[in-house]
Formats: structure tokens, sequence, C-alpha cells
């Protein structure tokens, strides 16, 4: 992977100067975050429409989670580097890396990223503001973010034993019911006897995949309901009426076609 001078300086604070610069260009950056994330995530599908089908949630694209969720850490990450007075803010890291390993986010794909988010910044800003030294602050910034993140996620992928790849496993859904409030929960237990499925926390969540009607992977977290057995999670899958495409589609599917019998994916990392 072909790294920047700015992400080769990446593990070291960022100086005075470039702090000074982050400081004075936020506010042009947070007035325009909307429509550069909106290029960007364009720009980096257009580019790889893999990530669009098999990684990113195609519904928390159309409704604006993600591009949201985007916008917020580059703008909580930036506001706390540059403020002496601040920490870092350490839990909506963790939420983060915690997020991609559920997924099987890679380290490589940080380039890719960054690639795309600062090409979308300077098509929205102009080249007159983004001068060569307010571009170096800025992926100095990216780089530190980067890669806070992709120590947490190092640590996770070691912990679990696993590559990101192979962060999914399948999984048998052992009863299917529908409960109160429009609910319907699903009991699942490991496919492969060699891979154990993870054992959540009350509270949270597991990455459910699955592929759509169209071949694409989707992915969704369910809250997690119970452990009847060990070895089983029982999740919940919320009805949810029909709207634009793609709203609801995963949990649509899943109401719609996964019954006692068929197998779906789980990630074997949970989450908050």
């Amino acid at each position: 992977m072909t790294t920047t001078p700015a992400q080769e300086r990446s593990h070291r604070e960022l100086d005075s100067h470039h702090a000074e610069l982050i400081r004075a260009t936020l506010p042009l950056v947070t007035a325009q975050l909307d429509r550069i994330t909106e290029i960007f995530y364009r720009r980096l599908f257009d580019a790889h429409p893999e990530l669009s089908r098999d990684l990113f949630n195609r519904e928390h694209q159309l409704t604006g989670r993600q591009p949201r969720a985007l916008a917020a850490a580059i703008t909580t990450f930036a506001a706390a580097v540059t403020d002496p007075t601040k920490t870092r803010p350490t839990a909506m890291l963790n939420h983060i890396a915690a997020k991609h390993v559920s997924l099987g986010v890679t380290a490589a794909q940080y380039a890719t990223v960054y690639e795309h988010l600062f090409a979308a910044i300077v098509e929205v800003l102009g080249l007159d503001a983004v001068t060569s030294e307010v571009k170096d602050a800025w992926s100095q910034l990216y780089w530190m973010l980067a890669e806070a993140l992709i120590g947490r996620e190092t640590a996770l992928y070691d912990q679990h034993g696993y590559r990101p790849q192979e962060m999914f496993t399948p999984a048998t859904v052992q009863e299917r019911t529908t409960s109160r409030a429009n609910l319907t929960e699903f009991t699942i237990s490991a496919a492969d006897p060699d891979r154990a499925l993870p054992t959540p926390l009350p509270g949270q969540a597991v990455t459910i995949g699955v592929t759509m009607a169209d071949g694409a992977r989707q992915h969704r977290q369910f809250r997690v309901v119970a452990t009847p057995e060990p070895g089983q999670i029982t999740f919940a899958v919320k009805h949810i009426p029909g709207g634009i495409w793609p709203v609801g589609e995963i949990a649509i599917h899943m109401i719609d076609h996964i019954h006692t019998g068929d197998t779906v994916e789980v990630s074997m990392h949970t989450v908050r």
C-alpha cells in the first residue's frame, strides 16, 4: 500500500501550525460535510461497486445514517486533537472499531477511503481553500484517526484469532417465532462444528449477513434477546412496513425468506 508523507508522520501529534490550520478550516469543512460525504460515497462506489453491494449497508446510505456517522467521526476527532483541553474520543473510537471488525474491514481499505475522501474535499471546497498546507494538515489528521482505529481493530482481530475475511461464519436457523410487538425471533447455532458462535453480553447485537435477491451481500446488526442454550443465539427482527427501497430490505428479507433450517452468516464479533 502506498503511503503519503502525512501518513508516514501520522504517529506524531499535530504540530501547532497544522493544528491551527485545522481549527481555522474546520468551520468551512463542517459547513460542507453533507456535500463532501455525498460526493465521497459516490466516488467510492463508482470506483469500487463491490463495497456498495457487499460491505456498506444500502439502507444506511439511502437514509443518510452512514454519511452522518462519517461526518460526526471526522469533526469530533478534529475538534478533540486540536484542542489541548479535550481528551481523545475513546468511546467513539472503540465503537467504530468494533463495528468495523464485525464487518471484516481491513487496514488497506483506509487508503481507499483516503483517496476518495480527499478528492471529494477538493471538489467541494476548491483548490483555493485546500492549499498544499491545508491538505497536509488534514491528511495527518485523517491518518491519526485511521491509525487509532487500525490499532484497535488489529487487537480485536488478534483477540478472535481470525483474519478480517474470516470474521463471518455460517449459522443454521433452529427456530423461528413471531412474538409480541411485531417481532420475529430467530434462534441460530453454528453450522460449522469447528467454529462456535460468539457469546454475546447483555445488550449486545449480532451482525447478520444475507444474500439479497440481486446477489448483494448485505449486513445488519440485530439485538440479542436470549442465549437459550450454549452455542445458541436468539435475536429479534422488527417488522418494517414497505418504503422506498432499500429501507428495511434486510429485515423484510429475513422475515419473508429465512425459515427454520435455512443458513445465515454471523459475525464472530458482537457489538453494542
